[in-house]
């Protein structure tokens, strides 16, 4: 009986320690799994913001180029955007449709695994100051969502109708980029509310966790000495949650590495070390190459093992008391702190493209992610964190602009490139409407007398500023706002008006050579401005030679060769312009009505010197001759040169040996005392 007794009363002493440990437990998993579906939320929105940026971005190049390429990857971004704004709606429905919920959160970038506890725990954190404010500011930024894509389809409907790189469609990208920069504080704002709610969770736990575990110690005293072993045995537990209660609130849950609150707070600390000790600090943006790829074709399992080998990457080729952080995604950033200068932090960012030059291996098989990597310099990047990390970020995109898999220090022009390029699209925009361009000419001879044969009008431009600007400093602003086409008919009717002044002042009639830009060929309608041009100058088409690239020729070969047929039924020339530089290959030229082929100044440069220059140079010239085609050898300088060009059988050249182009009042005085040139 006394055993009895004696064991109810030690049942008495141990139950409520039990107890207590078991509500601790609960509290830990609790906690857990609360702080879980919190970071799956701010993890959600690295993934809106990201999508966002670049949705914007290739809202930005489509205006520009029109290419429905990027209007496309637009909307893939978007997509994004649109998921997270679906799954919102429906778990505010009543009542809430959590299949619906799943869909958008899936289709917006969350992983897999989250889903199930963000879509639960979506009720209970509402109840939550900071949480109402986080979707508050989610809910403000899906109205902006909307507006954008409202601004998208207008550029959509603008490009279509008008093509791109109008006046409207600059205003709605400058719309666009408005928008974004509204759209960027409402992310921060949802960012730091989550991350308020997580520490003052992490807090209310610690709290519950040190009461329980007071309760168990005041228990303690009273059990047995088995009861204190198992009460120390629960401390040890509460330890372990808490630390791990920790680790999620500042840790990410899949690299281990810092996330983006505690790469912050780091930051914020190093750049206030430096400003005590004068030492400079450099902040790298690291973004991993083709992760996309990865993570489309291989699935969220391949991906999550390639992010963690990457992060344990980074770790290893680190100097000591480095700091590198996720911040989300495939995006990661490092601090170095007391750097030497700009060459220790390349020879450290070299290092790290180096460690992934080496491929992945997942499942059996080699999976290759390169690093681009942009690089701010504390304090002369910047002063505070916001500033270093930003222009860390636009570096890294100049990286990849730059071909991917490289470095990139930044620099102001970065961010003032786009401002001098709208500045001087601006400028060319009113040169066409202020007559600011000008044809100048340079003549084509015959090699065996120096006699003029033909003539190429080659377009310049007057800026008031900066005075004679050659076509290297514009045309590919024209090309890629398609102002080169507007550009483009004014060259081929001021040409053509210039060859039949030239014979009404009663000079022998020569034939012009015009070039057509591959946005002119493109955008159709070549053979009516062709034919408006010739008649509007009353010039007979037979003196019209048009010249075109390789490159162009084949892009679309049939559609191509419809209409230089059409062009050479109304009596024009053509010729191959550049040839060599593309495909290199004369077999296709008997499908096309090509004339003249133009050997480029690069081959002509180096006859005398290089053998296979040479021997390319000898095989067009044969080639062409059997196809019953002329050779003009571009870019003619030294006597050398002639001398080699006339022994194999090169019958015209164009080049300063004869004449640098000139004006055209200068070429008619050249015509009117039919001079020789160079032709000893």
């Amino acid at each position: 009986m006394a055993a009895k007794t004696g064991g109810r009363g030690l049942y008495q002493l141990i139950w409520p320690l039990l107890a207590a440990m078991a509500l601790l437990a609960l509290v830990a998993v609790l906690g857990i799994y609360a702080l879980s579906s919190v970071r799956a939320y701010i993890g959600g929105e690295a993934h809106w913001s990201r999508a966002q940026k670049q949705a914007v971005l290739h809202l930005m190049r489509y205006a520009e180029s029109g290419l429905q390429s990027d209007h496309a990857r637009y909307q893939q971004a978007i997509a994004v955007n649109f998921g997270d704004r679906d799954a919102r709606l429906a778990l505010l429905a009543d009542p809430p449709d959590a299949a619906r919920a799943r869909r958008g959160l899936l289709a917006g970038g969350n992983h897999r695994d989250d889903i199930d506890r963000m879509v639960a725990m979506f009720p209970l954190f509402r109840l939550d100051a900071d949480v109402r404010r986080a979707f508050d500011a989610w809910e403000s930024a899906d109205a902006l969502l909307d507006k954008l894509d409202a601004v998208a389809r207008e550029l959509a409907e603008e490009v279509h109708d008008n093509g791109p790189g109008t006046w409207r469609s600059r205003t709605l990208a400058r719309a666009a980029a408005e928008l974004d920069e509204r759209m960027t504080p409402l992310a921060e704002t949802y960012s730091r509310s989550l991350n308020r709610s997580a520490r003052r969770l992490s807090t209310i736990l610690w709290s519950a966790g040190g009461l329980l575990s007071a309760l168990m110690l005041g228990w303690a005293i009273f059990a047995t000495r088995r009861s204190l072993a198992r009460l120390q045995s629960a401390e040890s537990q509460q330890h372990a949650a808490e630390q791990q209660l920790a680790q999620l609130a500042q840790y990410d849950a899949l690299t281990g590495l810092p996330n983006r609150a505690l790469f912050h707070d780091r930051l914020g600390q190093a750049i206030a070390r430096a400003h005590r000790s004068e030492h400079p600090i450099a902040v790298l943006f690291l973004d991993l190459d083709r992760f996309k790829e990865i993570n489309d074709s291989l699935g969220h399992e391949a991906g999550d093992r390639v992010l963690i080998e990457a992060a344990e990457r980074m770790r290893l080729h680190l100097r000591e008391g480095d700091s590198v952080a996720r911040l989300g995604g495939d995006e990661f950033t490092v601090i170095l702190e007391d750097v030497d200068g700009a060459e220790q932090v390349r020879s450290v960012a070299q290092k790290l493209l180096r460690a992934f030059a080496e491929p992945f291996r997942v499942d059996g098989q080699d999976l290759f992610a390169t690093l681009s990597i942009g690089i701010a310099l504390h304090p002369r990047d910047g002063a505070d964190a916001e500033n270093l990390l930003r222009h860390a970020d636009t570096a890294m995109y100049q990286a990849k602009s730059d071909g991917r898999d490289g470095l990139k220090f930044y620099t102001p022009v970065m961010s003032t490139a786009v401002s001098e390029r709208l500045s001087l699209e601006g400028r060319l925009r009113q040169a066409l409407e202020r007559g600011e361009f000008v044809l100048y000419y340079q003549p084509i001879v015959r090699l065996e007398d120096g006699a003029i044969s033909s003539v190429e009008a080659l377009l310049r431009w007057r800026h008031p500023e900066e005075g004679l600007l050659p076509p290297g400093r514009f045309v590919g602003i024209a090309e890629q706002t398609g102002l080169i086409v507007p550009i483009g008919d004014w060259v081929l009717r001021e040409a053509c008006s210039h060859a039949a002044q030239w014979q009404a002042a009663g000079l022998r009639p020569l034939r012009v050579a015009v070039n057509l830009s591959a946005r002119q060929f493109r955008k159709g309608g070549m053979v009516a401005a062709v034919r408006s041009a010739l008649e509007a100058a009353r010039l007979d088409s037979r003196w019209l030679m048009l010249e075109i690239t390789e490159s162009l020729l084949m892009e679309n070969p049939e559609a191509s060769g419809k209409v230089l047929q059409q062009l050479k039924e109304m009596g024009a020339h053509m010729a191959l312009d550049d040839f060599g530089t593309g495909y290199s290959s004369l077999a296709y030229l008997k499908h096309f009505p090509i004339d003249v082929i133009k050997i480029d100044r690069s081959f002509v440069r180096d006859i005398v010197a290089d053998v296979d220059d040479a021997a390319i140079v000898k095989a067009t010239i044969g080639l062409a001759t059997s196809l019953g085609m002329q050779t003009t050898a571009e870019g003619v300088e030294t006597g050398e040169q002639l001398a080699f060009l006339r022994t194999h059988g090169c019958r015209f050249g164009q080049g300063y040996l004869f004449s640098p182009p000139v004006p055209e009042a200068e070429f008619a005085a050249m015509l009117r005392e039919e001079r020789r040139l160079a032709a000893a």
